[in-house]
Formats: structure tokens, C-alpha cells, sequence
């Protein structure tokens, strides 16, 4: 009589509205253990039931509403609930349902058996299904009315074994028998006292004493703050059939909620729990709050370990050890898949990091689905991840085996798409993971991939090879150089006077090697002089001896026919004369070779000189407005650089897209216009693919689009033309030859990467050696390359690693333009013929000048300095001698 008379009275603030899509509100419609998934369907007024006996979810059955489809319009169901360890026998489930028909003045309780025939197989060692019927579903016999309103708040379960489900509203529970068909009751303020508790959410376990426990998360009214409630999770002591006890409580945070999201379900506040049954940890999620927390329990208290900064509508366990967990974010998309994700998190970890999450570009939805929304996550006792879209689509993350990924797929289809790993990674496992790619240093060969072979495990790399992340093979990144030939500034001596040349080759001796003092004029010189210091002592030797006089006076003559410098006049000056006439015939010896060094382009080496870089040529450079007036002999060079043909060439580098996989688009307009490649091929390595593109203009936009779930180490871009020359030779456009790298140390490629190559013009104007020669021009094309966005490292930073798995495409667009200035080098010689022969008799005559005014400084300062000298010397001798004959004291020689 007391239940009846709560039941009457009970009358909720806000109204009962009915919701067909929603698979959350009011209560959890969507449940799964090993045997069967079941999906309340309000609007279809069915039960859709799918039930899997050998390992494959392949029955399906729809049971109505009542007793028949008309019947089933007047009944909203609110709630369904399985055991996660029923076993093959046990193929039921509970349901709570409202009634249309009296104005929701009442619930109903009840259990519905699958009827499927099955048989003990012997040699498998397990049941099997071997007939899948809809029966009608006799109602009355396994249900229990409640004379009770439907709860704008109402959680049940039921226990691990499948025998009775709880239900939890705001003011009341219920156990229900769910064999002997019985219902109990207690009343949550006798449990729960003295504040208001509110249950939103419900999972049952066991302790490891196999005590049945229940979790219930929800919010509890704060004492201090009216109108306000803080959140708790609750863990009770299940004594069935109506005992229960509230054993311990724990607040999982200081911050409040008003009580529209404490009392009353709300879309934006759905929350969920889950008990992980082998190491009884326990996860809750609380949208609202953006958090989800991770607890442990036993039987005496509840323990909060850490939280999880995500907001998760549904949550699941995906492994034995109590580590993998399934988060499904609802507002976050992964397009082009799915408007919502399933993020996968190691618990475990220090921070909130996830692994990979769902769909992503291994693990894609069948094109049957669209672009769904899930709206709710389950899992099977052995943790098969199942999920529900907001259209009613049930489906599942199929396992695969090492070395394979599969599709997202319908959860009854008949067929699961196994695919092997992406090149670049590898899987090891048999879970439904995507494959993950191998690490720097190591490879997952695309050969392995095609021959049958599983890719388990990635393998070390060569030492010299280049292996970033991802890596097929080993690559000798020395085949693809970096090449820039399409400019060098001229290595030509600083002076630019030919005098200047002249004297510091002629007048220096460079000690650095033999071959430069053997080259060195001053060298020949100084062994002359000495043969000439030679002749000067013999000549003094024939001077002192009267016999030998003849021969002196003869040597004298014919030094004095040589004398250059005294003109005839000293003997010595022929001496000298001797090493002049070697730096004069050194000085036009180097002024007719050093003319033939002349163009830069067209010289060799300077062997006859120490310093082998020595040039005829010097250059004046200056930048100039691309529109400026062209000369008439400067046009045609600017004609023959625009019309030189371009080729792009771009091998991908340790990547697994090949030519079928790599698009090439020009942009024009608003639109991309489809580039036919002219060669497209994979390198022996068979870790690059090359594609190359003859370019129809010199300022173009093209985009290369790799299409599909592989990864590139790093990109090589080539800019060739070809050499053209004038029909008179005079005018030449050189070749070019301009390749880059695009890398990053350990990473892969960026997915979109921006390359712009700017190109200058450079013109090089030769003057004739000869005046009134022909002036010849050369040009050529500077390419400057400028890369953005190479690296996805601040992104896998930011929204981590995992990002890389939602890849489809690579993207690398080049963009190709001009400067609107160039370069005019003019090129000239330093020293003509004329003016060489000039400069080569002021040379000669110098030498002579300077031995000229050494002699004249000899002779009027030197020389009689020396005279004075011997003559002091000869007093001395003399006064010494007198000093000895009349014995003179040394005063006297002091005085002298």
C-alpha cells in the first residue's frame, strides 16, 4: 500500500516527451554482450536484435511493441539492458517500456528469449546456430507493471550472470527477478541520506570477492548552495532480491550544476558508465563538465585515480588489461567520414593521449553509410567495439588479424573487408587497430605487401640509407642530389687593372709551393743577379792581378755594348741589364697570355701564372626593371629565355603512392584543368615514385594530389630546360639544371606542402676582345625555391600523433613566377692587345728607370760616402805607421 500511494503521488516538474531518434535520453535503448545487440526502435516500434552464436553477428529478428505491430504503436520503450556474461543459453534481454495508451500513467518490466535453434558441435567445441526464427513473443508471460509515470531520469542493468536488473529512478530502485518473474523495491532515501541524490547513469559488477556492486554516477544536492548540486559517484552493495547498501561516495569535483542539468535529462549532459570486470576499474563520463574520470573499486570503497580532459557521450573498455578505452566524441568530425569520432586512449598514460581513433584512412565506413553521426558506443564481453548512428545503423570494428586492417562495416554484413597494412606500417596484433607506421630507422617493405607476405614487424634500415618515419626500403638518397647549375658568380682577382696584374706577378715570389716560386719571374731574376755577382768578383780578381788585365779590359768592353741603363757607360750596368731584359721578356710573355684568357666561360686555367684563377675579364652587375626598354641587341636573348621549355620533375621519396595514385592539375581560372604527364615510373628501389611534366609557361600554378592512405619521406623537385642557341650563334640560352629536397629529419611530409619557385632572369653580355668586335649574349634562368609547410609537427604537437591516420590525400602544389626585375652582367676585358703591348714597353722601360736612379743614387750618395770612408781609413793607417817609427804616445794618435 505504501508503494501504491508514492506511485499515485509521484509527479514530475517537467513533462515526458517522447523522442525517436535519440538512443540516450531518458535512458540507455542500445546494449551488447558476446551473444546478441539489441537496439530499441521506438519509431519503428520494434526491437531489432541481432544475435551472433559462432563469432559472426549473421541473425537478425525484430520483435514488436506487444503482442503485434498495431499493438506496438502504443508502448515507448525507455530502457533495455543485457548481462555482459550471459552465456548461449541465455539469449534474452530486459526491457522498460512506457504505455501510450493510459497517458504514460504506467511501466512495464519484462524479459524477451530469442528463439534459436542451436546444437553442441563437438569438433569446435562450441554452439551452433543452425536456425535463426521470429516467433511471436507471448508478452504476458515475462512481464511486471509498474503503477508508476515514466522518470524524466531512468537507468537499469542488469547483474553479470543475467538473473536480476536493477532499476534506478530519483526516489526509488527496483530489483527485478528475472527468472522468477518478481519485483522488489526500496526507497533511495533510505539508502541514500540525508541529501537528494539523483542517479543519471548505472553499471554493475562484481568485487574480487564476487560481491555484486554497483556503480551509479550522478549529482547530489549541495547543502550550502540551494539550487545547486555537485557530482558524485556512488558505489553499492547489491544483496538480492532487495537488499542493498551504500558502502561508499565519492565527489569528482568542486563544481556545481544547476538543478536543470542535475534533475533532468539533458541532451548536452548524457552520461555514461563502465566497469572493466578483470581489474574492476571503472570509467564515467560527464559531458557537461568536459571531463572523464577514471575510478577502481572493491568492496569497501571507491577510489578516483585521474581524469581524462574529453567530453564523451559513450564510453567502452577495449582490452583485458583495463587500458584501452573507447571515448566517442559527438561535435568532432573526421570528414570525410563520419561527422563524429571514436577517440582510442591509453588510460595508463601520464596524459590524456590517444592512440587512433575511428573512422580513420584504414578503418573507413562502407559507402553504405554516408556521413553518419554516432550517437553511442558498446562492446561485447571480449570487447568488440559496436556503434550506433543517429539514422539507427548498428555497426562494428571488425578484429584483424597481424599485418591487416578492415573496414567499418554494417554490424550483420555478410562480409568483412580485410586489407593489408599501407606501405610504411605495420600491425602486429589481431585487435581492431589501424596499422601504425614504423619508426625512423626502420622499414615495412611494399614488396612484402604484394607478394603475400604480412607486414607484423618493421625491420632495421642500412646505415647509410634514408629512412624517416614510415619508411618501404632502403633508399640511397645520394641518386637524388641537390643540383644547382644555374648560376655561379665569377671567381675573378679583385683588381681589375692590368698594371696592377702585371706588377704583383712580376715583382712577388709565393713560397706556398715550388711550382709557384719556378713560375715567379723575380726567381729567374735573382739567379741572373747572381750569376752577374759571380762575374763581378771574377772581373775584380783579373783587376788586381796585371797578367789578367787583358782579360778584364775585354770582359769590360763587352759589359759596357750591354749597358741599358748607363747607356754604354758602365760596365756594370751590362751586369744588371741582364736580369732587366728577364722581367721585360716575362712581362709580354705574360701580357699575350694573359689576353687569351678571354671570355670567363670559354678560359682555362691560368698555368703560367701561380695564381691559376687569374682572368682577362672583369663585370659590372646590376638589377633592372624587367619592363625597362630592351635594346635591339638585347631583346633577342629575353625572346630566347621566354621561349625555353621547361620540365618539372618530382620524385617522391620514400613513399607507397605509385603513378595510378598521383594526379597532376594545372590551375587556370577558378578551376583545375587535368596535366598528362609525359613519364611516370617507380625507381628500382621501389620505394620512389617520378613523375615528370613538360610546363607551356614560365608562370603556371600546379597542384600534384596523392590520393589515398600512404606517406612520403621527403620530395626531390627538378627544373630542367634544355640549351638553345641563335641561328648565328651569338645569342645562347644556357641550360638548367635545379633540383631541391624536401625533408624532414625522422618525420614524414607535410600533407600539404606550398612550393614556390621563383625564376630571375640573367644576361650575360660578353664584349669582343677585339675592338669592333661582335658582342655575344648568354642567358640564364636563377631559380629561387621557397617551401612552406613541409612538416606537420606543431599539428601532431597540438591535436597529436594520431591526426596522421586521418590523412587521404597529400597535396604538393608548385607555383612557378617571374620576377619583374633581372640581372645584367656585362662582361669586358681587363687589357687588350695594344693596350697589353703599351703597357708592357711602360713596364720595360720602368725597370729601367728604377735601375737608372739606383745606379744615379749609387754614384751621388752612396759612392762618395764610401770614397770618404777609404779615405779616413787610409789617414788612420798612416798616422798608426808614424806612431810606430817615432814611438808617439797614444795622446798623440787619440788627437789624430
Amino acid at each position: 500500500m505504501l508503494f501504491l500511494s508514492f506511485v499515485r503521488n509521484a509527479k514530475t516538474v517537467y513533462q515526458f516527451i517522447e523522442t525517436q531518434t535519440d538512443s540516450d535520453y531518458y535512458g540507455t535503448r542500445f546494449v551488447s554482450n558476446n551473444y546478441m545487440v539489441v537496439l530499441s526502435e521506438n519509431q519503428n516500434s520494434h526491437f531489432r536484435v541481432v544475435a551472433d552464436v559462432l563469432g559472426h553477428f549473421s541473425c537478425v529478428k525484430f520483435f514488436f511493441f506487444g503482442e503485434n505491430k498495431n499493438e506496438g504503436n502504443n508502448y515507448y520503450v525507455i530502457n533495455v539492458a543485457v548481462g555482459r556474461n550471459q552465456n548461449e543459453t541465455q539469449l534474452y534481454f530486459i526491457y522498460l517500456m512506457a504505455s501510450r495508451a493510459n497517458g504514460y500513467q504506467s511501466l512495464t518490466v519484462g524479459r524477451i528469449q530469442l528463439d534459436l535453434a542451436i546444437e553442441w558441435n563437438n569438433e569446435h567445441g562450441h554452439y551452433e546456430l543452425i536456425g535463426c526464427y521470429n516467433e511471436v513473443v507471448n508478452w504476458t508471460d515475462h512481464s511486471w507493471n509498474i503503477p508508476l509515470e515514466p522518470q524524466l531520469l531512468s537507468n537499469m542493468q542488469v547483474d553479470l550472470k543475467g538473473e536480476y536488473a536493477y532499476i534506478f529512478f530519483r526516489d526509488i530502485i527496483f530489483t527485478y527477478d528475472i527468472n522468477a518473474n518478481k519485483m522488489k523495491y526500496v526507497w533511495m532515501a533510505n539508502e541514500i541520506s540525508p541529501y537528494l541524490f539523483n542517479p543519471h547513469a548505472l553499471d554493475i559488477g562484481e568485487t574480487n570477492d564476487e560481491t555484486k556492486s554497483a556503480i551509479i554516477p550522478g549529482y547530489a544536492q549541495e547543502e550550502k548552495e540551494v539550487g545547486k548540486s555537485l557530482p558524485i559517484v556512488c558505489l553499492f552493495e547489491l544483496d538480492p532480491p532487495s537488499n542493498m547498501t551504500l558502502i561508499s561516495n565519492i565527489t569528482l569535483e568542486n563544481t556545481t550544476v544547476t538543478d536543470s542539468i542535475a534533475f533532468f535529462s539533458n541532451y548536452d549532459d548524457v552520461i555514461s558508465v563502465v566497469i572493466h570486470d578483470r581489474t574492476k576499474k571503472v570509467l564515467v563520463s560527464m559531458p557537461y563538465l568536459g571531463k572523464v574520470y577514471l575510478l577502481s573499486f572493491n568492496s569497501t570503497d571507491i577510489v578516483l585515480i585521474r581524469s581524462f580532459t574529453k567530453t564523451a557521450r559513450s564510453i567502452a573498455w577495449l582490452d583485458d588489461d583495463g587500458i584501452l578505452a573507447a571515448f566517442l566524441i559527438l561535435d568532432d568530425p573526421t570528414l570525410p567520414w563520419a561527422r563524429s569520432k571514436i577517440l582510442v586512449i591509453n588510460t595508463s598514460a601520464n596524459n590524456d593521449e590517444v592512440i587512433y581513433f575511428y573512422p580513420n584512412n584504414q578503418q573507413i565506413l562502407l559507402p553504405i553509410w554516408g556521413v553518419p553521426s554516432f550517437v553511442r558506443i558498446s562492446t561485447t564481453s571480449s570487447h568488440q567495439l559496436l556503434f550506433l548512428d543517429s539514422d539507427g545503423w548498428i555497426g562494428i570494428v571488425p578484429k584483424s588479424p597481424p599485418g591487416h586492417c578492415a573496414r567499418m562495416n554494417e554490424l550483420f554484413y555478410d562480409q568483412t573487408y580485410f586489407e593489408k597494412c599501407p606501405p610504411g606500417t605495420y600491425k602486429s596484433s589481431n585487435e581492431a587497430s589501424p596499422c601504425q607506421v614504423c619508426p625512423p630507422g626502420t622499414k615495412s617493405s611494399m614488396r612484402n605487401n604484394s607478394n603475400g607476405e604480412d607486414a607484423t614487424s618493421c625491420s632495421p634500415c642500412s646505415l647509410d640509407s634514408f629512412c624517416p618515419l614510415a619508411s618501404l626500403n632502403d633508399v640511397n638518397i645520394s641518386l637524388y642530389p641537390i643540383v644547382d647549375d644555374s648560376y655561379t658568380d665569377p671567381d675573378v682577382p679583385s683588381w681589375d687593372s692590368f698594371d696592377d696584374i702585371l706588377v704583383n706577378n712580376a715583382f712577388s715570389i709565393n713560397g706556398n709551393s715550388g711550382g709557384c716560386v719556378v713560375k715567379s719571374p723575380m726567381f729567374w731574376t735573382c739567379i741572373v743577379l747572381g750569376i752577374c755577382l759571380i762575374i763581378l768578383v771574377t772581373m775584380g780578381i783579373l783587376f788586381y792581378f796585371p797578367e789578367s788585365k787583358i782579360y778584364f779590359a775585354r770582359l769590360r768592353f763587352i759589359f759596357q755594348q750591354t749597358d741599358l741603363i748607363g747607356e754604354g757607360r758602365m760596365w756594370i750596368g751590362g751586369l744588371v741589364s741582364f736580369a732587366i731584359m728577364i722581367l721585360v721578356i716575362y712581362a709580354f710573355w705574360f701580357s699575350l697570355a694573359f689576353i687569351k684568357l678571354y671570355p670567363i666561360e670559354e678560359s682555362g686555367d691560368a698555368n703560367f701564372a701561380c695564381n691559376t684563377g687569374l682572368r682577362n675579364s672583369k663585370f659590372t652587375s646590376a638589377l633592372r626593371l624587367l619592363s625597362s626598354k630592351k635594346s635591339q641587341t638585347d631583346a633577342p636573348m629575353f625572346q630566347m629565355l621566354d621561349d625555353q621549355q621547361f620540365q618539372l620533375t618530382v620524385d617522391f621519396i620514400q613513399t607507397g603512392f605509385v603513378c595510378n595514385n598521383i594526379h597532376a592539375h594545372e590551375y587556370v581560372g577558378l578551376q583545375w584543368i587535368d596535366l598528362k604527364p609525359n613519364r611516370c615510373f617507380r625507381q628500382e628501389d621501389n620505394a620512389t615514385s617520378t613523375i615528370s611534366i613538360d610546363l607551356h609557361d614560365h608562370q603556371m600554378g600546379l597542384m600534384f594530389n596523392l590520393a589515398g592512405n600512404c606517406y612520403i619521406g621527403g620530395a626531390r623537385l627538378c627544373l630542367t630546360a634544355p640549351k638553345t642557341l641563335s641561328n648565328d650563334t651569338f645569342y645562347t640560352a644556357q641550360p638548367l639544371i635545379f633540383c631541391q629536397i624536401l625533408s624532414n629529419t625522422n618525420d614524414t611530409l607535410g600533407k600539404f606542402v606550398r612550393v614556390t619557385i621563383e625564376l630571375i632572369k640573367a644576361v650575360n653580355r660578353t664584349e669582343s676582345l677585339d675592338e669592333g668586335g661582335q658582342t655575344t649574349y648568354s642567358g640564364v634562368w636563377i631559380p629561387r625555391f621557397i617551401a612552406e609547410g613541409t612538416s606537420d609537427k606543431m599539428s601532431y604537437d597540438q591535436y597529436g600523433s594520431y591526426t596522421r591516420y586521418l590523412t587521404i590525400q597529400h597535396i604538393v602544389e608548385v607555383k612557378l613566377k617571374e620576377t619583374s626585375f633581372f640581372i645584367m652582367n656585362i662582361q669586358q676585358p681587363i687589357t687588350r692587345k695594344g693596350e697589353a703591348i703599351f703597357k708592357d714597353i711602360l713596364f720595360s722601360t720602368m725597370c729601367l728607370e728604377f735601375c737608372a736612379i739606383a745606379f744615379l743614387l749609387f754614384k751621388l750618395a752612396i759612392l762618395p760616402l764610401l770614397k770618404r770612408l777609404l779615405k779616413k781609413l787610409h789617414q788612420y793607417d798612416f798616422c798608426k805607421k808614424r806612431f810606430e817609427q817615432h814611438n808617439l804616445d797614444e795622446t798623440t794618435l787619440d788627437k789624430i
